[in-house]
């Protein structure tokens, strides 16, 4: 895992849970009624090689992102842009559209056969960002400390674009959950095979994870450092709805339960 700027520029305080809750919905509000006025910029940008060569779907995610000025009223990761991703094209080049202009926000590049990246302090408006990517080596590629495998659906198809996004990690004789960057990578996407790598620090024993994919059920999987891997995943169903606010659609919300389960113990 690289880290491009170990600055971090997001801030957020420990609060009980219903201190929490209480602070954050009216600052949400505020600060979707403020967003609103101000224009939505797109980030664009390339990735590369470590030898100069464009990088063809590789997947960009909005990984957590701060204010650029204040202090933070929401977690890192639970701001309505987190969590976009888009796929560069044949050329290296990507764009995500329409992010919040007061926000600046921490990116993960991930692409087969490279080492996973983050690029921190990254504001749309500054311009176009260039992102490279090095090689993973042949004892990365095949050491004990490393986790392989497929994912399939349930008539034994690969399922590309597959997430696979630590949540808690063995290590020695603690279960750690939350953290786990410096444990294992934040996250492996499957390619059009299906297959995937996530790389761990050789302390690790196990990796549990949370797999997710559209058009199939999210599910949890216990994954050793060393082995390959079949995860193999089942149809599931959408929910629809449409969210008001006031008797308006309510754009950009996202959800609440999703982003506390994931996240809340990062907080407390």
């Amino acid at each position: 895992m690289k880290i491009e700027n170990p600055e971090c520029d997001m801030k957020t305080n420990p609060l009980p849970v219903a201190v929490l809750a209480l602070c954050i919905a009216p600052a949400f509000f505020a600060m979707k009624s403020i967003a609103a006025t101000e224009p939505r910029p797109d980030l664009i940008g390339r990735v590369t090689s470590d030898e100069g060569a464009p990088l063809t779907n590789a997947t960009v995610f909005i990984y957590s992102a701060g204010p650029k000025t204040g202090s933070a009223t929401l977690c890192p990761y639970c701001y309505a842009d987190c969590r976009k991703k888009t796929k560069t094209a044949a050329d290296g080049h990507f764009k995500i559209e329409s992010l919040d202009p007061q926000l600046r926000f921490r990116l993960l590049v991930v692409a087969s056969g490279y080492e996973s990246r983050f690029v921190t302090t990254v504001d749309p408006a500054t311009g176009p960002r260039e992102i490279t990517m090095d090689t993973l080596t042949r004892e990365e590629l095949q050491g004990k400390a490393r986790i392989a495998g497929i994912v399939m659906d349930q008539n034994g198809n690969p399922v590309p674009g597959a997430t696979i996004s630590p949540e808690g990690v063995e290590h020695g004789s603690v279960t750690q959950w939350g953290g786990t960057e410096r444990f294992a990578d934040p996250m492996a996407v499957a390619d059009e095979r299906g297959l995937f790598l996530l790389l761990c620090q050789p302390a690790v024993r196990t990796v549990h994870a949370v797999v997710e994919a559209p058009n199939v059920a999210k599910r949890w999987v216990a994954l050793k450092p060393g082995g390959d891997h079949l995860i193999r995943m089942v149809e599931g169903v959408t929910v629809t709805g449409l969210l008001k606010d006031s008797g308006q659609p309510l754009k950009d919300a996202f959800d609440w339960p999703y982003h506390f389960r994931s996240h809340l113990r990062q907080l407390l």
